[in-house]
């Protein structure tokens, strides 16, 4: 049996297990290389769905590590648990761009493993990064639900790409407002407390992320972001990107070279 078989029967069970839904095999399109096949699945009557991906599954149930019975109970159980965690989508608001501008926010990823998606998409690139643009349809404590912006929703707006940056850069900063604090304290919170930041000792950085953490270097692409940080820093600075949640900030004191 191969993937595809596979996701026939996933969809064959979950079609019986909730016949109430519309249960899809479908293609999702994603950056940082995690585009993948799966299933979606759908209330009927609704304009929001969940598509899981599937492939980790499939590889326990290939190499027999979980019987095949078993895993369409743990997908039955992963799809109710999606389905209870859909946001609901007004499918007029996302077709009206006076409403979905306010809703912008920003997402940095690097250039070369995103090549093919960014040039479907309006972006902006800052050496071998990009800065993308996201509708947030819902931020709670269970996550987000985003949709990327594509250049073919631009076209059906009938706005620029320098009209949809110049809102964005009013939107994102308001949504997920930048936050600079020293690693010390970050590591500090990320124990729960157990050390303070002069007892967890950590280097002379500053993380630059979001509130919430989530995508945080997207910071980069906040007007004024380089102009803000230089004053918290007191001077001037090397930029180190970390990960797409965050970049770290170290005084260029003349203790380092870039």
């Amino acid at each position: 049996m191969d993937y595809e078989q596979f996701l026939e029967q996933v969809k064959a069970d979950l079609q019986e297990a909730f016949p109430y839904m519309d249960v899809q095999i479908r293609s999702v399109e994603k950056l940082q290389g995690e585009s993948y096949t799966g299933i979606s699945i759908t209330p009927i009557g609704s304009n929001a769905g969940a598509t899981m991906d599937l492939r980790q599954e499939f590889q326990l149930v290939q190499e027999e590590m979980l019987p095949l019975k078993v895993s369409f109970a743990r997908i039955e159980r992963l799809a109710a648990d999606a389905l209870e965690r859909i946001p609901q989508v007004d499918q007029r608001a996302l077709g009206d761009y006076a409403q979905m501008k306010d809703t912008l926010i920003m997402q940095a990823v690097p250039i070369e493993p995103n090549r093919a998606l960014l040039k479907t998409i309006p972006h902006k690139t800052m050496d071998d990064i990009a800065i993308v643009y996201r509708f947030q349809l819902d931020h709670s404590d269970r996550g987000d639900a985003t949709v990327l912006v594509t250049n073919q929703m631009l076209k059906t707006y009938g706005i620029t790409t320098e009209q949809l940056m110049a809102d964005a850069e009013v939107s994102a900063p308001q949504r997920n407002p930048a936050s600079i604090r020293s690693l010390a304290e970050v590591l500090s919170e990320m124990s729960g407390g157990m050390f303070t930041p002069e007892e967890v000792g950590a280097p002379s950085l500053l993380v630059a992320t979001v509130r919430d953490g989530v995508n945080g270097a997207c910071v980069m692409g906040y007007p004024d972001f380089f102009k803000e940080a230089a004053e918290q820093v007191g001077g001037s600075y090397f930029v180190l990107p970390s990960s797409v949640h965050e970049i770290l900030l170290l005084a260029d004191d003349g203790s380092m070279s870039a």
